[in-house]
């Protein structure tokens, strides 16, 4: 989560969000007369689709995640409740992802901890904490070619990075590897001011992604007060696989840093092990200043460079606007939240105004849901707040009156409906695990 959401979280229900109980009519979420799930359902009950709502406390992160199962998305009539019971209740400050048939939630600010939450045989969902010991926060959790999980320790308070290896089948540690972040790139340094005071430039983690013989971390510079000093070229540090050693950096001054504040999706897999690095330098997604070139490299599968022949340049194309979220499909396609706010005007941290869009990768081209409404963003990685299942996307929109729908979103003929409604402050994450 980044501030914008804690912003967002806080005035949502500040403003007096009102939280109902489902009806009969409704989903069943919460409601064990209905067939509802109630903290254990059964397998008569469960449904594939799987969401994560939140509500924030009345003061400080002690979010409350609410994981419950829905029979649909896309029905106008249903709601999905925070205040209701579902099968994992989680209490903290955390980010969920989906990997597999398994969804992983991984803490932030004082929690270090992993959890991962999947189906028993009676069809709930029940969470199992990895009993794993981390330093810090796991900023990003990905799977690896192999069948075995990637994670990453590499916290902005912190001058090391820990590559881990892990079992997702007994949930333990394979291998760790300690990079000092110090390395990675000249524009990480300690200094001194003019005063004499002690001044840090660190490493801000964006992206994780493996492939072939390599690790790829996207990060930027933060220096004092949150300045981002360095927005003169994509750095990309390569790493080993499976050895989880530190390699070399790549960089390419077509464009700037990779990703941005907490959104996680610098970097993204399409199905033939190629990554793609998404730069943006917005504003609102925390820069203080803005490379002129904003864009989406390529790492080919098994390389350790930029691939020179491609840069999709989203200064050019699309209107020019930018793009710090993207969801990559299926054949060349990727679910963006486009900024549509010129960097020059952007407010820092909002995360806003965004509409939604398809990318095609090849041809270069930005396509608008143009009845998609002005929205904010999560603040969260797109991958685990939006959906792509059978051919459509489920995202989750605040409206301008603050309530909260899931959006059902077709690509093939750029349509959308309002789909359920969400009474929580936000929504953590949208999945689908097919029901045995």
């Amino acid at each position: 989560m980044n501030f914008n959401l804690k912003a967002f979280a806080t005035l949502a229900l500040s403003a007096g969000m009102l939280f109902t109980s489902c009806s009969d009519d409704d989903n069943g979420v919460g409601d064990p007369n209905n067939g509802g799930d109630n903290g254990g359902g059964s397998a008569e009950t469960t449904t594939p689709y799987i969401a994560v709502v939140a509500y924030a406390p009345p003061s400080g992160y002690d979010y409350t995640y609410i994981t419950m199962q829905a029979e649909s998305f896309s029905d106008n009539s249903a709601i999905l409740n925070a205040k209701e019971k579902g099968d994992v209740t989680q209490v903290g400050y955390y980010e969920y992802s989906q990997i597999d048939k398994t969804i992983y939630s991984t803490g932030g600010l004082d929690y270090s901890d992993v959890s991962a939450i999947a189906r028993s045989s009676d069809g709930s969902l029940n969470d199992i904490d990895f009993g794993i010991n981390f330093t810090e926060s796991i900023s990003e959790m990905v799977p690896a070619d192999d069948g075995n999980l990637v994670g990453i320790e590499m916290s902005r308070q912190s001058d090391q990075i820990v590559l881990h290896l892990i079992n997702p089948t007994t949930y333990t540690l394979e291998k760790s590897d300690t990079t000092s972040s110090y390395d990675i790139s000249e524009n990480v340094y300690q200094g001194k001011d003019s005063e004499g005071n002690d001044f840090n430039y660190l490493a801000q983690f964006t992206g994780l992604a493996q492939s072939g013989n390599y690790i790829y971390v996207s990060f930027y510079v933060v220096g004092p007060s949150s300045t981002t000093p360095y927005t003169d070229a994509a750095e990309v540090a390569v790493f080993s696989y499976p050895e989880l050693s530190y390699v070399k950096t790549i960089t390419d001054p077509r464009t700037g840093p990779i990703g941005g504040w907490a959104t996680n999706s610098g970097l993204f897999n399409d199905e033939n092990g190629n990554v793609y690095c998404v730069s943006h330098t917005n504003p609102a997604n925390g820069y203080s200043q803005s490379n002129e070139k904003a864009g989406i490299l390529r790492i080919n599968k098994n390389a350790a460079e930029f691939d020179q022949s491609y840069f999709f340049d989203l200064t050019s194309t699309g209107d020019g606007y930018t793009t710090a979220n993207v969801l990559y499909m299926s054949n060349g396609k990727g679910f963006a939240e486009m900024n549509i706010a010129k960097r020059e005007v952007q407010s820092r941290w909002s995360d806003a105004p965004l509409k939604s869009a398809v990318l095609d990768l090849e041809a270069e081209t930005v396509t608008y849901f143009e009845d998609c409404p002005e929205h904010a963003g999560p603040g969260r990685d797109i991958e685990s707040t939006a959906l792509y299942h059978g051919g459509v996307i489920y995202n989750p929109i605040t409206e301008s009156n603050g309530d909260i729908y899931i959006y059902e979103m077709n690509p093939s003929d750029m349509s959308i409906k309002k789909g359920a409604k969400v009474e929580a402050s936000f929504v953590a994450g949208l999945f689908y695990i097919q029901v045995d």
